[in-house]
């Protein structure tokens, strides 16, 4: 087979394989330079531009990313539910985007064609394609420079990696990074705390295979699907008052509101009156649900706990069922707002029971 052959070969499988990463063509410009065409173990190319190429030399943080919920943003099945299957378009640039840094910070993601299960995957947040960098060349950001990397590119100290900068494009579309710039923690100062001060551990582990472990932050990103993360954020108070049941809710700690993100989320607080025995008396109360309503819903009004504020209700002993010995309290978070809500969609943030005079 004579060099030409051999020639037209290659580039003919070069473009079927740029053609099956892209998907949508011309739609996405630039996207057959995300890689730097080598061909070798670890090499970025239009083939392995995927999070499995991470893998090999950066085991921990690949497991720590495979648990979170950014790796399960586009298979979440309360993501597939709300979003009709995600036939809705609009969700799918946040659940399976490319690369942040392709279009600016300051711009919405574009959706992938490929790898779509892997979510979030370490490349839409590192990778800066050679289409957004000066010279053209692909980049991964990261908190030091590096001529090259183990995977062939050559890694860029970048500013804005794990500020509220590189959340806001996906996490601003439902206002998360507006409400933490109405906190004290988005001032300059001894307050300051951006997203990865939350919601990334700094914790000593070992960043690349065979390294010595060294402080830096943890890819498994609690978030909402995390209780004792939501706790560690609110004060809960559910006491006796007098002869009152007192039950409070203080967003203390959250750099956003409570609950905050999908709209598809709410939080109820709820009472159970029940007679010396503990028995119910009446059907369990709703005293209140924190919600943000979708655009277009109608007689719900916006009820979300922005930072610093308390919800409370104080029930006087007037106001109690005759009877009434214990008030069972709880407080559920809820992954669909419409009653009934099933047990799967909800869990069990906090309990309590209070003894009544």
């Amino acid at each position: 087979m004579s060099w030409r052959v051999l020639l037209a070969i290659t580039l003919l499988g070069a473009f079927v394989a740029a053609i099956a990463f892209l998907g949508e063509g011309a739609a996405d410009p630039g996207g057959e330079r995300f890689g730097n065409g080598g061909d070798g173990p670890g090499q970025l190319t239009a083939l392995t531009v995927d999070a499995t190429s991470c893998q090999d030399c950066h085991p921990e943080i690949y497991a720590q990313w495979a648990s979170s919920q950014h790796h399960h943003a586009y298979l979440n099945p309360d993501v597939r539910e709300t979003s009709a299957d995600l036939t809705n378009q609009n969700c799918i640039p946040c659940h399976a985007p490319r690369p942040v840094y392709e279009l600016g910070l300051e711009t919405m993601p574009r959706s992938r064609s490929t790898h779509r299960e892997q979510g979030v995957s370490c490349l839409s947040c590192h990778l800066i394609p050679g289409s957004a960098s000066a010279d053209g060349v692909p980049r991964l950001a990261g908190s030091r420079d590096l001529p090259a990397g183990t995977c062939g590119l050559p890694i860029v100290k970048t500013p804005s990696l794990g500020t509220y900068r590189s959340c806001e494009p996906c996490h601003n579309q439902h206002e998360t990074t507006n409400q933490w710039k109405e906190t004290p923690f988005a001032q300059e100062g001894s307050a300051y705390r951006s997203c990865a001060d939350c919601h990334m551990e700094r914790r000593e582990f070992r960043v690349a295979k065979g390294s010595a472990p060294r402080l830096a932050w943890d890819h498994k990103m609690p978030g909402s699907h995390d209780r004792d993360f939501i706790l560690s954020a609110l004060d809960i108070e559910a006491r006796l008052d007098g002869s009152a049941l007192f039950v409070a809710v203080t967003n203390a700690r959250a750099g956003h509101h409570f609950p905050t993100e999908e709209r598809s989320r709410a939080v109820d607080i709820m009472v159970e009156w029940q007679d010396a025995e503990g028995k119910a008396l009446l059907e369990a109360q709703r005293l209140y649900r924190l919600r943000d309503p979708y655009r277009g819903e109608q007689g719900i009004v916006r009820t979300l706990l922005p930072h610093g504020q308390t919800w409370s209700q104080t029930i006087e002993k007037s106001a109690q069922p005759a009877g009434a010995k214990k008030a069972r309290v709880w407080i559920d978070y809820l992954r669909r707002p419409y009653d009934p809500v099933p047990d799967t969609h909800r869990y069990r943030l906090f309990e309590r029971t209070v003894e009544l005079p």
